[in-house]
């Protein structure tokens, strides 16, 4: 994440003279059960679907910086006027080249305030992948747009895993038996 953010502020300096991210948006993309995938049809075919799947991104963002952050994670900094058509192009793709239904392209987008400057994109990218995991297991969902509602269910989820077990401890959370009555 950090060489593909590096690279593409370097990119936006360069060759769009653009301080700010202004018009782009941030987009992570995530491949559900990736590992199903490779179980199913082997590696070799799961690499040549990765690959698939950067020769579509960056055939539907051609203005767009894409990112292959891990196995089964992209990243893209597009044109906001871009995003949706090629979101919606990229997910029609690969639902169409793939053979099973639990296999799906997420994908997260974050739209950055005005005046967010290229130290925020690191965040932006966060904030994308937020997105993105807020739809991991809802299989009627193909896309998210950040909000801060995610943010603050995110920390609360990690409040109460940090807490649960000194909670549990000091007696701060009591446990409750619901008998079972067999008629």
């Amino acid at each position: 994440v950090k060489e593909f953010t590096a690279s593409s502020l370097d990119l936006l300096r360069a060759k769009r003279g653009e301080k700010t991210l202004g018009d782009w948006c941030c987009l992570y993309f995530n491949i559900t059960n990736f590992r199903s995938f490779n179980r199913a049809y082997g590696v070799e075919a799961g690499d040549r679907f990765i690959k698939r799947i950067a020769e579509t991104l960056q055939a539907c963002f051609p203005d767009g910086f894409i990112g292959h952050l891990s196995a089964d994670n992209f990243a893209a900094i597009v044109r906001r006027t871009e995003a949706k058509a090629g979101i919606r192009r990229v997910t029609e793709e690969i639902r169409d080249g793939v053979r099973s239904k639990s296999i799906q392209l997420k994908t997260g987008i974050y739209l950055p305030e005005e005046g967010a400057d290229d130290d925020t994109l690191k965040a932006a990218l966060d904030r994308a992948r937020l997105a993105c995991d807020s739809i991991s297991q809802d299989a009627t969902q193909d896309a998210a747009v950040y909000s801060s509602r995610m943010q603050e269910e995110s920390e609360k989820r990690t409040y109460l895993l940090n807490h649960f077990e000194s909670a549990l401890a000091q007696g701060d959370i009591h446990v409750y038996y619901q008998p079972v009555v067999r008629t």
